[in-house]
């Protein structure tokens, strides 16, 4: 090697310019490694054995308002409501005693089922 290509060779060894192609290499390797999902073979991962407990729902009894209010149809105020019932006459027995609870109705109560829980 003549003297020309030393330093060039050496320009090309320092930090400033070796990392950042290195780092362009290697993103470049991953992309080309790993299959984007439209092509064929590609299978995004399932989630679901990633949790140990399955998420089952709100459970009335025990939730707070913040809770109930992002349950389908019900705002702050039916949340307020379903707590105020709760603390008077005890805990909810069965779903359908919420609509004992003013403001709920049988189409809420039918927009809720699946997400909510009874937990004595």
């Amino acid at each position: 090697m003549d003297e020309r290509e030393k330093r060039v060779f050496s320009a090309l060894l320092r930090p400033q310019i070796c990392l950042p192609f290195c780092f362009a290499a290697l993103l470049l390797v991953a992309f080309l490694w790993y299959p984007p999902f439209w092509q064929a073979g590609y299978a995004p991962i399932d989630p679901a054995p990633f949790f140990t407990e399955a998420v089952q729902g709100v459970d009335v009894n025990h939730a707070t308002e913040q809770e109930l209010a992002v349950l389908p149809g019900i705002g702050p105020s039916k949340a307020r409501a379903i707590i105020e019932y709760r603390q008077e006459h005890g805990p909810f027995t069965t779903a359908s005693e919420l609509l004992e609870v003013s403001g709920i109705g049988p189409k809420t109560l039918e927009d809720i089922m699946e997400f909510i829980v009874i937990v004595p």
